[in-house]
C-alpha cells in the first residue's frame, strides 16, 4: 500500500495577494509528482480546487462593464478585502467553525491562515460529510481498513509572512483513537516498502517524518499532512523550505489539539535496539498472518547483514494472551519447538504465492506476545538461496533474540 496523503496544487496569487492575474486557472490544476508514498494523488488532484471558485470570487478586481462603472453612493461604505484584512480583526476576518479555530492556530511564527482560503472541515463538527471529504480530499478507499475509523478531516493553507510566494497546504486527520491514527500514520510512511530503503528524515522521535517538500506528523489522535507548494521554485528550494519551516508549523498545529503522544501500548514493547529508523508498523486486527489478534506492533532490524523482524501483541491481561498463543498454535503451519528455553512455537506465515513465506518464532511473557521472524528481504529465494540464507536468523538465534524481547 501507498500514501493517502497527497500532494495538492497551489493558488497562484491576484492582486489581493493570492492568486496571480496571470496563469488563472491553470494556476489551480498542477499535476500531481507519482510517487509509492501518494496512495491517493491521482483522485486528490482535485482536493484544494474548489478553494480556486472561492478566491477568484473574492479577490479579483472588477471587470470592465456598466455595473462596474457605476458610480457607488457616497454613503454606502465598501466591504472589506476578506483577503487584505490584519490577523485578528473580529470585524473584518471571515468566520471560522469553532471546531477549527480550536485545531488550527492563527498564526504560527512567520506563518498565518490563508484567510482567502478558508479551512474546510469534513465529518465530526464538519460543514461536510466524510464521504465528501473521500471524492474532494482523501480519494477513493479513504474509510478501509484503520480509516474506517477516521472521524474528521481539515484542509487548510497558510501563507509566509516573510516570502511573498511561500504556500503551504495541509490536511489533518483525526481517528477514534490513538491506535488507529498511529497504524495510518505507519501506512503512509512506510506503505509496503523496506524500513531500510526510506528516503525520509525522522524528528522528534520518529513521530514527525520529513520527505522531500512533504512532512507528515502523529500526535494522539491526530495524523497531519503538509507540503510546501511554492509554485515558483524549483523541487529542491521547495525541498530546503520545507525543512526550515514545516517541523515547527506541524509542531504548532498538533500542540493547538493537546493530545498526547504516547505510544500505543504494542509499540512500546518494541526493543530499540538495532530497530532500523522508522521500521516500525502497527496493524490494527492482524499479526503472523492470522487475522482476528487484535493490533500488534511490527519492528524491523538489523544488525551488519543479517535483517528480522519483532512483533509485539499486548493484551488486557495473561488469560487474553494465552487465548492468542493458543489460537496460534491451531494453525495448521504451526508446531511446537520441543527442548527450547522457554514454551514457544513455530509458525509458517503464509503470504502471496509469488513470495515466500516467513518462519516466526512465538512466545509469550505475562500479556505480551512476542515473535521473531524473517525480514522479506532476507527470506532464502531460488536466485540468492545461499547469499540470503546468510543474511536471514536461525532457529536458535530467533530464540535468543525471544528471550531478549521477554527479558527487556
Amino acid at each position: 500500500m501507498s500514501n493517502d496523503f497527497p500532494t495538492a496544487q497551489a493558488l497562484r496569487r491576484s492582486g489581493c495577494g493570492l492568486l496571480g492575474a496571470s496563469g488563472g486557472a491553470r494556476g489551480l490544476t498542477r499535476g500531481l509528482r507519482a510517487s509509492h508514498h501518494e496512495e491517493y494523488a491521482a483522485s486528490v488532484r482535485r482536493a484544494f480546487a474548489p478553494l480556486g471558485l472561492f478566491v477568484a470570487v473574492a479577490c479579483q478586481s472588477p471587470t470592465s462593464g456598466p455595473s462596474a462603472r457605476a458610480v457607488r453612493p457616497s454613503s454606502e461604505v465598501p466591504a472589506p478585502d476578506p483577503c487584505s484584512v490584519e490577523v485578528g480583526d473580529p470585524t473584518t476576518s471571515p468566520p471560522r467553525e469553532p471546531a477549527v479555530r480550536l485545531e488550527l492556530p492563527e498564526e504560527s511564527g512567520e506563518y498565518r491562515l490563508d484567510r482567502c482560503a478558508p479551512p474546510v472541515s469534513y465529518g465530526e463538527l464538519g460543514s461536510e460529510s466524510l464521504e465528501r471529504a473521500c471524492e474532494r480530499v482523501l480519494g477513493p478507499g479513504c474509510r478501509a481498513d484503520e480509516r474506517a475509523r477516521l472521524r474528521r478531516v481539515v484542509r487548510f493553507q497558510y501563507l509566509s509572512l516573510a516570502a511573498a510566494p511561500d504556500q503551504v497546504d495541509g490536511i489533518l486527520s483525526r481517528f477514534e483513537d490513538a491506535q488507529s491514527a498511529y497504524a495510518h500514520f505507519t501506512r503512509v510512511v512506510l506503505g509496503e516498502s523496506d524500513p531500510a530503503l526510506q528516503l525520509a528524515t525522522p524528528l522528534d522521535a520518529g513521530n514527525l517524518v520529513q520527505r522531500g517538500d512533504s512532512l507528515f506528523a502523529w500526535r494522539g489522535r491526530a495524523l497531519l499532512w503538509l507540503r510546501q507548494a511554492d509554485e515558483g521554485a524549483t523541487a529542491a528550494q521547495r525541498e530546503q523550505q520545507a525543512l526550515a519551516g514545516l517541523p515547527r508549523l506541524a509542531r504548532a498545529v498538533l500542540a493547538e489539539l493537546g493530545d498526547p503522544d504516547e505510544l500505543p501500548p504494542a509499540v512500546q514493547q518494541l526493543p530499540q535496539l538495532g530497530r532500523i529508523p522508522l521500521g516500525v508498523r502497527l496493524r490494527l486486527d492482524e499479526a503472523f498472518g492470522v487475522p482476528g489478534l487484535g493490533p500488534s506492533a511490527q519492528g524491523y532490524y538489523q544488525d551488519g547483514k543479517k535483517r528480522w523482524r519483532v512483533a509485539a501483541i499486548v493484551r488486557p491481561d495473561a488469560e487474553s494472551a494465552k487465548d492468542v498463543m493458543s489460537t496460534l498454535e491451531h494453525q495448521a503451519e504451526a508446531r511446537r519447538i520441543k527442548n527450547a528455553p522457554l514454551e514457544a512455537l513455530e509458525l509458517s506465515e503464509r503470504r502471496s504465492p509469488s513470495e515466500a513465506p516467513l518462519s516466526w518464532v512465538i512466545g509469550r511473557r505475562a500479556e505480551v506476545v512476542y515473535g521473531v521472524g524473517d525480514e522479506q528481504t532476507a527470506v532464502p529465494e531460488l536466485a540468492y538461496a545461499s547469499e540470503r540464507r546468510n543474511e536471514s536468523l536461525g532457529l536458535q538465534e530467533k530464540l535468543s533474540k525471544l528471550l531478549g524481547a521477554h527479558a527487556q
